[in-house]
C-alpha cells in the first residue's frame, strides 16, 4: 500500500470495531499493523509530512493500548499489554490506577529475576515504588494498597539501630549446630550429624498478643524431643551422673543393668542403659524393645495382640507399628532431666502460655495419636492371656498398654483391664516419630504428653497416646512433689523453647520480594 491508503487504512480499525483492538491476537494485529504503517510512512519525501504521520499513530497506538490494557481480564492479557507497552507509547496516566497496578506488577514479575545481586535488586524495587506512588491514591482493592505499602518498605535503607541477630548466636547454635534462620527469623533451623544420623531442630517464633498473655516474643519447637536429639542433649551435658541425680529411672537403669536379670520397668520405654556402650563407660542407648521381655513372652502368649506384633515373633511389635529408634520421641524422663538437657542446647522447656500460643497458632483439630481402639485390642489380648495363665496357675507378667502412663491425682479414670478408649483408630499402639505429622507444630495434642513449667512449677500437657480419655488434653496438670520432679512416665516427653533478645534477623531483600510476590495477585473487575 502507499502511505496514503496504509495510514487509512490503519485508522478506519477504530470504525470498523470501536473496541478495537480485543483479545490478545488482535493486540498483536494492532502492532503488526502500527510497524506496517510507520515502515509506509518511511517512504514519505517530506520530513514535516513523516512526523505528522508518524504523531497521529503514535497518539492511535497509545489511545488503543490504554483501552486494551484497561479492559484487560485475564493474566495473560495483562501480560500482553505489558509486551505491547514499550512499542505502543503505553502511558499509565491515562489509564485507572487499577489497570496500571497490574501492569506494575505482571511487568515487575515477568521481567526482574529474584536471584540478582541484591544491590540490583534493591535499586529496581525503588524504581517499582516510584512507579506505584502515581498509582497508590487510586487503588480501591485491599491486596493491592498492601502491596504498594509493603514495596516501600522494603525499598526503605535498612534500620541499622538495633542488633541484627543470627541464629548461630542462639541455642544449638551455640553448641556447633549448623544453624539458619528462615523468613527474617520466623523460623530457626539447626542440624548436625551423630553417629545415629542427621538430627534437626526447627524453632518457630511466636509474638506476644492480647490473647495469649506473652511477654516477649520466643521460639517453640515445631517437633517433640526425638530420642536422638536427647542423647546429643546428654553427650552435651557430659555427666551421666549429673542427670542420674535428677532422674530416677536414668538412675535405677544404670544400678541395675548388670544385676542378674538386667533392667526391668514397667510400661513401654525408648532407651535403655548399655553398661558396656561407650568403651565399657556406659550410655543411654536405642531400647531394643519397646517393652521388657520376660519367659511367659511365647508364641502360644506373644507380647502383643494379633496384627500389633510381628508375626511369629512372640516379643516385638510389628514394623508398621514402629519400633524404638532415635526418631522415637524421647520418653519415660524426668522433668529435672528435661530442664538439665534442654540446658545443654542453651534452651529451656516451654512455659504453659507458650505452649498454648503455640496451639492457637496450630489450631485444635486433624489426626493425633491418641489412645484408640488399637489401644483397646492390646488391652483385650492382655486381658484374655492373663485369664489363660491364670487358669493354668501362673501369675501373668504381662502389663496393661496403660502401665506407666500418666494418670493425675486429680483424675478418676479406670485403669488395666477396665481401661477405657477414645472412640477413634489411628492405628498405633505407642508413639510415632517426632517427624511424622503436619502443620506448623507436630503433636501438640497426643503422642507423648509434655513437660511445661508454670514459674517454678512443672506441669503435663497436651495429653498421649496413652492419656486416659478422661485426662482434658488443654488442662496443664502441675506436678509439685520432688518425687515427680525426679520420676517419670512412660508417655511423657517434652520440646524445647528458646529466649531470642531484641533485635533482627536480617532478611534479604530478594527473599521479601519473593515472599510478597507470591501472595500478590492483579485486581480484576
Amino acid at each position: 500500500l502507499e502511505p496514503g491508503a496504509a495510514l487509512a487504512a490503519y485508522v478506519r480499525l477504530d470504525e470498523v470495531d470501536g473496541a478495537w483492538p480485543t483479545g490478545v491476537e488482535r493486540l498483536e494485529s494492532e502492532r503488526a499493523a502500527m510497524a506496517a504503517v510507520l515502515t509506509q510512512v518511511e517512504g514519505l519525501e517530506r520530513d514535516e509530512r513523516r512526523e505528522a504521520v508518524r504523531a497521529r499513530v503514535g497518539a492511535l497506538a497509545r489511545a488503543r493500548w490504554a483501552r486494551f490494557a484497561e479492559r484487560a481480564g485475564s493474566v495473560e492479557e495483562v501480560d500482553a499489554a505489558v509486551a505491547a507497552r514499550g512499542v505502543m507509547g503505553g502511558d499509565l496516566d491515562e489509564i485507572s490506577s487499577r489497570a496500571a497496578f497490574n501492569v506494575l506488577l505482571r511487568e515487575f514479575q515477568t521481567s526482574v529475576d529474584l536471584g540478582m545481586e541484591e544491590g540490583a535488586l534493591r535499586a529496581r524495587v525503588e524504581r517499582l515504588r516510584d512507579e506505584l506512588e502515581s498509582v497508590r491514591a487510586g487503588l480501591r482493592d485491599p491486596g493491592a494498597r498492601r502491596f504498594v505499602e509493603e514495596v516501600g518498605e522494603i525499598a526503605r535503607p535498612p534500620d541499622d539501630s538495633r542488633p541484627v541477630l543470627e541464629a548461630s548466636m542462639f541455642g544449638p547454635g551455640r553448641h556447633g549446630w549448623s544453624a539458619t534462620d528462615i523468613d527474617g527469623g520466623e523460623t530457626l533451623v539447626y542440624t548436625t550429624n551423630t553417629p545415629g544420623g542427621a538430627l534437626r531442630l526447627e524453632f518457630v517464633r511466636i509474638e506476644p498478643d492480647s490473647a495469649n498473655g506473652l511477654e516477649r516474643a520466643a521460639y517453640v519447637s515445631r517437633r517433640e524431643v526425638s530420642l536422638g536429639v536427647a542423647l546429643a542433649m546428654a553427650r552435651e551435658h557430659g555427666s551421666w551422673d549429673g542427670l542420674g541425680e535428677r532422674w530416677l529411672a536414668l538412675s535405677n537403669a544404670r544400678q541395675t543393668a548388670s544385676e542378674p536379670g538386667g533392667q526391668s520397668w514397667d510400661g513401654a520405654r525408648v532407651w535403655a542403659w548399655d553398661p558396656s556402650a561407650e568403651r565399657g563407660r556406659g550410655a543411654m542407648v536405642v531400647n531394643e524393645t519397646w517393652m521388657r521381655r520376660h519367659p511367659q513372652m511365647t508364641r502360644e502368649h506373644p507380647a502383643y495382640a494379633p496384627g500389633i506384633g510381628e508375626a511369629g515373633d512372640p516379643v516385638r511389635i510389628s514394623q508398621a507399628q514402629g519400633r524404638p529408634s532415635e526418631r522415637m520421641p524421647m520418653n519415660h524422663v524426668s522433668p529435672r532431666a528435661c530442664e538439665a538437657l534442654a540446658a545443654a542446647l542453651s534452651a529451656r522447656l516451654p512455659s504453659e502460655r507458650e505452649w498454648r500460643a503455640a496451639l492457637a497458632r496450630q489450631g485444635v483439630g486433624g489426626e493425633t495419636n491418641r489412645r484408640d481402639a488399637t489401644f483397646a485390642r492390646q488391652r483385650d489380648w492382655v486381658r484374655r492371656v492373663e485369664q489363660e495363665l491364670t487358669a493354668s496357675g501362673a501369675v501373668s507378667q504381662f502389663f496393661y498398654p496403660d502401665r506407666g502412663a500418666y494418670l493425675p491425682r486429680s483424675v478418676s479414670a479406670p485403669t488395666g483391664a477396665e481401661a477405657t478408649t477414645l472412640d477413634m483408630d489411628d492405628g498405633v499402639l505407642w508413639f510415632t516419630p517426632v517427624d511424622q505429622g503436619g502443620g506448623t507444630f507436630f503433636n501438640l495434642i497426643g503422642n507423648v504428653a509434655e513437660i511445661v513449667t508454670q514459674g517454678e512449677k512443672f506441669a503435663v500437657i497436651g495429653g498421649s497416646a496413652l492419656s486416659a480419655p478422661e485426662v482434658d488434653p488443654l488442662t496443664a496438670y502441675t506436678t509439685r512433689n520432688v518425687y515427680a520432679r525426679r520420676g517419670a512416665n512412660d508417655d511423657v516427653g517434652f520440646r524445647l523453647a528458646l529466649d531470642v533478645p531484641d533485635g533482627v534477623f536480617r532478611q534479604t531483600v530478594n527473599r521479601r520480594m519473593e515472599k510478597l510476590l507470591a501472595r500478590t495477585a492483579c485486581v480484576f473487575e
